[in-house]
């Protein structure tokens, strides 16, 4: 009885293990980078999306459980990719893009499940649970457990975590200059690199808007932009074999 509940729990145990290991290898073939990176970034829009558009949620002080959820957040995410996209998360057909953007889906999950504390605490208006906060958390989840980097960069970063190395730089001065509605993504190293624009929207002018120099609720220093100007971008970068 005890060899065969030492077989059992082995076997469990490989099949808790193993999909841990994989995702930390997690390597893309260069043919599929490029969907892979939009798909990624594609991904993380949409999550720093439905982050945003629930912060009246997320910062209302007379709610506790506010039934945002991993599984929530998931759909939300997922119904925000198939518009993007036009297909589902779970839809893609491509076992290697689909990786990546399950990956993704898996970290974002588990940045909202880390922070349920955070956004449910009663009595407290502002949580600062922001989308560069999603994303930035998505992002060092997604890195640890599968070597995929996500960075939401630009000139003027907020966190450290965002400032832009020399490759990104030179990428987000070109953007400034074509204001491109696509991103661009090319080989480097033994890495896919990948940067998507990110335009300044309405429910972005509240926190990065005027007037400049003025406090905004996270205490933090607004930048002044106008609608449509050129914040930043999604800065995707995928191991590739």
């Amino acid at each position: 009885m005890n060899t065969r509940l030492a077989c059992h729990l082995a076997a469990l145990a490989c099949v808790l293990v193993t999909p841990s290991l994989q995702a930390a290898n997690l390597s893309i073939p260069e043919a599929k980078a490029d969907e892979a990176a939009r798909s990624v970034a594609a991904m993380l829009v949409a999550g720093r999306g439905v982050v945003a558009s629930h912060q009246k949620l997320i910062n209302d002080p007379d709610k506790g459980d506010k039934g945002f959820t991993p599984d929530y957040v998931a759909e939300q995410m997922s119904e925000a990719f198939a518009k993007s996209t036009g297909t589902r998360p779970e839809g893609i057909t491509d076992p290697d893009v689909k990786a990546a953007v399950m990956a993704t889906l898996d970290a974002s999950k588990k940045a909202i499940a880390n922070n349920q504390s955070r956004i449910n605490q009663p009595g407290k208006a502002f949580k600062g649970f922001i989308p560069a906060v999603y994303g930035r958390v998505t992002g060092n989840i997604l890195k640890g457990e599968s070597g995929v980097e996500i960075k939401q960069t630009t000139f003027e970063p907020r966190n450290s975590y965002n400032t832009p190395d020399a490759y990104e730089l030179g990428i987000l001065k070109r953007f400034a200059e074509t204001k491109p509605s696509v991103g661009t993504g090319e080989k480097v190293g033994t890495s896919y690199r990948y940067l998507q624009p990110i335009y300044i929207q309405e429910a972005c002018l509240q926190c990065h808007g005027d007037p400049k120099g003025e406090k905004d609720i996270a205490g933090k220093t607004k930048e002044g932009y106008k609608l449509g100007d050129l914040r930043g971008a999604i800065s995707v970068t995928l191991p590739v074999r």
